[in-house]
């Protein structure tokens, strides 16, 4: 892996599945602990943290 590639941990499909709660407890573990050491990570989680917190607003606006 060279210094442009992120590590396979930089996973969003897997970041998301973390959200939702959707990983085994184990894989939960190591994503929680990945985020603690991973400043990309963290900002990619924040935001899809926000947009979930948005989504039923987001649905409303589109349905009117």
């Amino acid at each position: 892996m060279n210094e442009n590639t992120p590590p396979a941990s930089c996973d969003p499909v897997r970041l998301a599945n973390f959200i939702h709660g959707d990983l085994p407890q184990a894989e939960m573990e190591r994503m929680l602990a990945h985020l603690d050491e991973c400043p990309a990570c963290q900002k990619v989680f924040e935001a899809m943290v926000r947009l979930r917190a948005a989504a039923p607003e987001i649905r409303q606006g589109l349905s009117a």
